[in-house]
C-alpha cells in the first residue's frame, strides 16, 4: 500500500498541472485573475448575457431554416467590427433574428383580439411586423460596430504619435506597439493586442495586417495598416509614415468638425424658424379661440 502513494501523488500532481495550464490559457481568464489579484471584482454580466441569450440559445429551435435569408460572411464581419459583443456567434445572431420574428406573433394576436380583427388581418399584421423585426438584430449590431469603429478612429492619431516617438527612439515596431498598448484602453488597444497575438503565433505580418483590415470598417485604421503593408514591401521608414498619417487624420477631423458646424448652424436656424412659426400660429389661434369663447367674434372680425 505505501508503494502506491508516490505514483498516485505523481498522477494527481500531473492532473493539477494540466488543469491549471488549461485554466490559465483560456481566453479572458488571465485578465479576470489579474483584476482579482488587485482586489477588483470580476466584470458582471449584463441581463442580456445572463438571461436573454441562454434562453434564446436553448429555446429557439430550427435556426438553420433562416440561414438562406442571412449572409453569414457579412454577419461574421459585422460581429468582428463590433468586437464580438457578449460572445455572440453567427448562429446566435440568426437565432436572435428568429426570436425577434416569433415575438411578433403574440403581439399581433393580442391586437387582433383586442380590436376584433379578422383572422386574415391578423396574419397580415403578423407578417408585416415580422419583416422589420427580422432585421432588428442586424440594426443593433451595426450600431454597435459603428460606435466601436468611431472610438478606434478617434484614438488612432494619439496612438500613431506615441508609436512614432517610440520607433524614433530606437524601439522595434512590435515592441513599440506592445509598450503603447500596455498604457491604453479601448477598442484600438484590443485590436492591436489581437494583432500581436497573431504575430506571436507565427502568422505572416501581412496576414495579420490584412486580418485587422478585414475586422474593422474604420477608414483611418484601414489606411494605417495598408501603409504598413506598403512600408513592409518597399522598406519605407515607418516613423515618417506614422507622423504623416497622424497629421492627416487630425486635419481631416478638423475639416469634418468645421463641416458639421456649418451644417449645425443651418439646422439650428431651421429649428428656430419652425418653433417661431408654430408659436405665432398658436398665439393667433389662441386669440381667436378666446374671442369666440367670450362672444367677441363680431368685434374681432369687424362684422
Amino acid at each position: 500500500m505505501p508503494a502506491l502513494i508516490f505514483p498516485v501523488l505523481t498522477i494527481f500532481s500531473a492532473w493539477l498541472f494540466f488543469m491549471a495550464t488549461r485554466l490559465y490559457t483560456t481566453p479572458g481568464v488571465g485578465a479576470i485573475l489579474a483584476e482579482q489579484a488587485r482586489g477588483a471584482d470580476p466584470p458582471k454580466k449584463s441581463f442580456f448575457e445572463r438571461i436573454v441569450l441562454p434562453v434564446v440559445r436553448r429555446l429557439v429551435p430550427g435556426y438553420r431554416f433562416a440561414m438562406p435569408f442571412s449572409d453569414r460572411r457579412k454577419i461574421r464581419q459585422r460581429l468582428a467590427s463590433a468586437g464580438d459583443p457578449y460572445g455572440l456567434t453567427v448562429n446566435d445572431v440568426v437565432q436572435l433574428k428568429v426570436a425577434s420574428v416569433l415575438l411578433t406573433l403574440p403581439f399581433a394576436l393580442y391586437f387582433g383580439l383586442t380590436y376584433n380583427l379578422a383572422p386574415s388581418a391578423i396574419v397580415v399584421l403578423a407578417l408585416a411586423s415580422a419583416i422589420p423585426f427580422f432585421f432588428l438584430p442586424d440594426i443593433v449590431l451595426s450600431e454597435l460596430a459603428e460606435a466601436r469603429q468611431m472610438e478606434i478612429t478617434l484614438a488612432l492619431p494619439d496612438f500613431m504619435d506615441l508609436l512614432a516617438i517610440s520607433i524614433t527612439a530606437g524601439v522595434g515596431f512590435d515592441l513599440a506597439i506592445n509598450n503603447v498598448v500596455a498604457r491604453m484602453r479601448g477598442p484600438l488597444a484590443e485590436e492591436m493586442e489581437r494583432m500581436l497575438r497573431e504575430l506571436r503565433l507565427g502568422n505572416p505580418r501581412r496576414y495579420a495586417y490584412r486580418k485587422v483590415i478585414w475586422r474593422n470598417d474604420s477608414p483611418a485604421l484601414r489606411g494605417f495598416f495598408s501603409a504598413m503593408i506598403q512600408a513592409d514591401e518597399l522598406g519605407t521608414p515607418v516613423a515618417d509614415i506614422l507622423e504623416w498619417q497622424a497629421q492627416t487624420l487630425r486635419h481631416a477631423r478638423i475639416q469634418e468638425a468645421r463641416r458639421a458646424g456649418a451644417k449645425a448652424s443651418t439646422k439650428i436656424s431651421l429649428v428656430l424658424s419652425t418653433i417661431l412659426l408654430f408659436s405665432l400660429t398658436g398665439v393667433i389661434l389662441a386669440t381667436i379661440g378666446l374671442n369666440l369663447f367670450y362672444g367677441n367674434a363680431t368685434a374681432l372680425f369687424g362684422g
